[in-house]
């Protein structure tokens, strides 16, 4: 007759004496501690986490995850065992962290690393709590976004119409096309006819990929500008497969972009330097000044709507006076 029953977190072994149930729970008990053991450095967390995570993770945000974890996270908190890691510890690491002049968006990212690689242990059962949640991230300001003025603008294109990446150059300050979308774009990408453009993947340092969200596929009008640039790049040039590529026929390179390309085209141009990215903002910029549609804006982007709203609002123009006028129209 099984009198006894030891029990542990939903696991039932059954004894016929007090002693032998004893055994069995004790026996539970070691098992639960194999499972979740207590030696386990912060360090090994996050390596487990980035190798479980890298497959689903674009080149890009790997390198970005890789630099968290490898520059601020391990050497300060590597060694620590990760069931003794506590919210004093990893405000302290913030604090110094932006303390070093590292920008409340950094801050954020590598916040978000520790808490999901802390997160996933959690649910495998390696440690009780994610200490994560007890700890206070840095809030972002978010800055007014820098844009070209009209003027830099006009002496980019004007410069552009010398360099052979003239289509390239045109096409980012009249499409705001990311950076990896526009060294992603093969020739069969255009419709001449149609004067459209097909945004379909991302290349980062040769590594081919989808764009940055669902959003990021799209298919574009050109406006004429882009369109006349481009179809004088691919006359020139003749692409079979990429439309921008180096003296080999391979993508342009990321990381040497900033440094050969687009630096120099702006000294060239006599503008003072900005970060290629502000394209983006100053065509994003431009369309909701004009009053534009923000679903319409979005799309052409391939922009998440309420991000589009929180990073550019400040640009757009105030329709309260509309807003009232529509309403009084339409009660007579």
């Amino acid at each position: 007759d099984r009198s006894w029953v030891a029990q542990y977190e939903g696991k039932y072994r059954y004894a016929k004496t007090k002693q032998e149930a004893k055994r069995k729970l004790r026996t539970l008990l070691q098992q639960a501690d194999e499972v979740k053991p207590s030696n386990i450095t912060v360090a090994t967390a996050l390596d487990d986490y980035l190798h479980s995570v890298k497959p689903n993770l674009k080149p890009r945000t790997v390198q970005r995850y890789e630099e968290a974890i490898d520059i601020h996270l391990k050497p300060s908190l590597g060694k620590c065992k990760l069931d003794k890691l506590t919210a004093l510890q990893i405000e302290g690491l913030y604090a110094r962290k932006l303390g070093e002049g590292l920008s409340a968006s950094t801050v954020r990212l590598i916040h978000a690393v520790l808490s999901s690689a802390v997160k996933r242990a959690v649910r495998l059962k390696l440690v009780q709590t994610n200490v994560c949640r007890d700890v206070q991230a840095p809030k972002i300001e978010r800055d007014e976004v820098e844009v070209f003025t009209p003027s830099e603008v006009q002496r980019i294109l004007s410069a552009a119409s010398q360099d052979r990446l003239e289509a390239l150059w045109t096409l980012a300050l009249t499409t705001g096309i990311r950076h990896g979308e526009l060294l992603g774009l093969q020739a069969q990408d255009y419709d001449a006819g149609g004067g459209t453009l097909a945004v379909r993947r991302t290349v980062y340092n040769n590594v081919v990929s989808t764009p940055k969200s669902k959003n990021g596929r799209r298919t574009i009008k050109l406006p004429t500008l882009a369109q006349t640039a481009l179809d004088a790049h691919i006359r020139a040039n003749k692409p079979a497969g990429y439309i921008f590529t180096n003296g080999a026929g391979n993508p342009l390179r990321n990381n040497t972009f900033v440094t050969r390309l687009w630096r120099p085209f702006l000294e060239r141009a006599g503008v003072q330097y900005k970060n290629f990215h502000t394209c983006r903002h100053y065509v994003a910029s431009t369309l909701l000044g004009r009053g534009l549609p923000i679903s319409a804006v979005a799309r052409f982007m391939g922009h998440d709507e309420r991000t589009l709203l929180e990073t550019y609002a400040h640009l757009m123009p105030d329709m309260m006076d509309a807003v009232a006028a529509a309403m009084d129209d339409a009660l007579g």
